[in-house]
């Protein structure tokens, strides 16, 4: 590690204690992803920092979300985690549209979903991996799934509390429909997360994430090898975990 990196961390580090912010938990990599995803300007990354873990004692208290919290949103059987990646090293995490329930969600517990999801795809990164990649089928969506709010809010939470953390997100089998809903919310994403999304031809789908991924993580129903795993079925080490700073 380079020295000015060096001396960037530790000044990270003494900008947070004097912000009264516990550093259990926060170790180099994280307050890398910080520093990178405000351009290695200290004062701005520990802003940053110090807000995240703000919000997480509020939010996140137990250092999880359990599932007892988030059942209806779980009913709705719309996250499906396929493992780790053997091209790219990263887990893979599918999101189906169709199931998404936007007339019936309660904000709240959606959003507390959203950092379930999170929290389980992260921790079932490898030792030293910290990115995910996150798929969206947009198969057979109408105006009842097509819910701007809950969009917005699922990639704002993954900015301002997960930075560094998006690898890429694919949205695949996507229908006309969806155009005039995507210029309408897209404006309002992060310019770094839109340039990290990604629209797959239909006609080429299966092709294209079995090149970009592998036939084992991939689900039959695309053309892999793979069964669809719920999240709240798959099987992570650790978890829940005992204390999580993210």
């Amino acid at each position: 590690m380079a020295d000015g990196v060096k001396t960037k961390l530790a000044k990270m580090r003494t900008s947070l204690l004097a912000q009264g912010i516990s550093m259990q938990g926060i170790d180099d990599a994280m307050l890398l992803r910080f520093l990178r995803a405000r351009a290695m300007h200290v004062p701005r990354a520990a802003k940053m920092l110090a807000e995240q873990q703000t919000w997480r004692a509020s939010f996140v208290p137990l250092g999880f979300i359990p599932e007892s919290q988030i059942e209806s949103e779980l009913a709705q059987g719309k996250a499906f985690l396929q493992g780790v990646s053997k091209k790219t090293g990263y887990p893979l995490l599918f999101m189906i549209a169709r199931h998404h329930l936007g007339n019936r969600t309660d904000f709240q517990e959606f959003k507390r979903f959203v950092v379930y999801t999170l929290d389980k795809t992260i921790a079932s990164a490898p030792a030293g991996v910290e990115k995910y990649t996150v798929i969206v089928d947009l198969e057979g969506i109408g105006y009842k799934n097509m819910d701007v709010k809950s969009l917005l809010s699922s990639l704002q939470l993954g900015q301002k509390y997960y930075p560094e953390r998006l690898s890429r997100m694919y949205f695949v089998k996507v229908p006309s429909i969806f155009t005039s809903f995507w210029k309408m919310a897209s404006p309002f994403i992060d310019k770094v997360t839109r340039e990290k999304i990604y629209f797959l031809d239909g006609n080429g789908t299966s092709d294209s994430l079995i090149q970009e991924f592998s036939a084992d993580n991939i689900p039959k129903v695309y053309g892999g090898k793979a069964e669809m795993t719920l999240i709240q079925d798959a099987l992570v080490p650790d978890w829940p975990p005992t204390n999580s700073a993210s």
